[in-house]
């Protein structure tokens, strides 16, 4: 799985499912966060977001990264190229 680095984020469902995804925010750029609504990624467990926070979401990916996911890092990457 690749996350494409040009034209609008189109999600691949591994981040739905481990309860953050890629938004893009109102100035344009991209980032990390949790699901808020996590009924519609987590149906075993429909109240509860996966992670405390953003912050917590974003921190799981950068570890994903580090251990060697080529999509989390990918992930990262597309957000930091919105910052251009």
């Amino acid at each position: 799985m690749t996350i494409n680095a040009t034209g609008p984020y189109q999600p691949f469902g591994l981040e739905y499912d481990e309860g953050w995804a890629v938004f893009e925010c109102d100035d344009g750029r991209l980032r990390i966060q949790r699901l808020d609504s996590p009924q519609d990624a987590r149906p075993s467990n429909p109240f509860e977001p996966m992670f405390p926070s953003d912050i917590a979401a974003l921190q799981y990916v950068r570890k994903r990264a580090a251990e060697g996911s080529q999509y989390h890092r990918e992930a990262l990457e597309r957000c930091l190229k919105s910052y251009d």
